[in-house]
């Protein structure tokens, strides 16, 4: 698993797995989705917990999506469909339709 990690890039910003590593920052928030096998580890080691838990304004809406959060649910789609992991497919697509949806409306 850490040969595959290295070996991970980011297609946005170009930072590789080995340098986040090395320098201990993210090149943008589409890493998190990239490099998810590396960082949740390091997240419950450091932390002792993988849910950010933190506030929120108190006039936020209930919903708010990240503006990668669909990027996020495509990339693992792909992966998906490369693994022939049809199910998951199936339900990645169905969620970004209904994410796409929703965000149409707002």
């Amino acid at each position: 698993m850490t040969t595959e990690l290295a070996k991970l890039q980011c297609p946005d910003c170009g930072i590789k797995y080995m340098e986040f590593r090395k320098e201990g920052r993210l090149g943008c928030p589409y890493d998190y989705v990239i490099f998810r096998d590396g960082i949740v580890p390091l997240l419950d080691r450091v932390h002792r917990a993988t849910h950010h838990t933190g506030k929120r304004p108190r006039r936020s809406c209930e919903s708010v999506e990240s503006p990668n959060a669909i990027r996020g649910l495509r990339y693992r789609l792909k992966q998906a469909i490369h693994t022939e992991d049809f199910e998951e497919a199936a339900r990645l697509r169905d969620e970004i339709r209904a994410k796409e949806r929703y965000d149409g409306l707002s």
